[in-house]
């Protein structure tokens, strides 16, 4: 039988763990997880951690989550991370977290990098009225450093149009490729096998 204090303790454990395993379980994730989340996710699970007050117990605990953070990713609001959340279809440019100055140095050089971008054309197969030899060659629309960037202020999710605007999808994945986490190689290895060995 807990008493009650141990209960108590539990109990805040839990609630100041939590933020955390969430923070966790979302980096770790194998589909979908791309370098523009780190950011987001950091920045939140910092803030809720900062907020928590009157702590009879975990207090130690938080100070050291947070100085465990601050050690592991000492550059974290550099512009290659900013630049990767800001490109990101469900974050785009609604970055609250980062100060402002930042903020809008990054904004202004994701659209001079899209700006300077030679403009290419896409191949528009959305007409379904069109014969053969249109649909071999295909017809060409040249897309517009303009028209991207209201994609940014819109609702609408542009990774389902990123065939359509190439240099949008060229930035996403120069800064997208890498992982957050290395959980989804580290289960790879796991599953096959390859744990305690020279392979992993």
């Amino acid at each position: 039988m807990f008493k009650q204090e141990e209960c108590f303790f539990v109990k805040e454990y839990a609630t100041v763990m939590e933020p955390l395993a969430i923070s966790l379980k979302i980096l770790e994730r194998d589909d979908n997880m791309k370098q523009g989340y780190l950011i987001p996710v950091l920045s939140i699970l910092i803030d809720k951690l900062t907020k928590f007050s009157c702590l009879r117990y975990c207090q130690p605990l938080v100070d050291s989550v947070l100085r465990g953070i601050d050690k592991r990713f000492p550059s974290l609001y550099e512009d290659s991370n900013i630049l990767a959340a800001m490109i990101h279809p469900k974050f785009k440019l609604n970055l609250p977290y980062i100060n402002l100055p930042q903020n809008m140095m990054v904004k202004e050089r994701l659209f001079a990098h899209l700006e300077n971008m030679q403009e290419q054309p896409y191949a528009d197969t959305s007409n379904e009225c069109m014969d053969d030899i249109d649909a071999f060659f295909g017809k060409n629309t040249v897309q517009n450093a303009c028209s991207v960037k209201k994609i940014f202020y819109s609702n609408d999710d542009f990774m389902n149009i990123s065939n359509t605007y190439i240099n949008l999808n060229k930035i996403f994945i120069e800064y997208n490729t890498p992982l957050p986490s290395s959980a989804p190689v580290e289960h790879l290895f796991s599953k096959a096998k390859h744990v305690l060995n020279e392979n992993k």
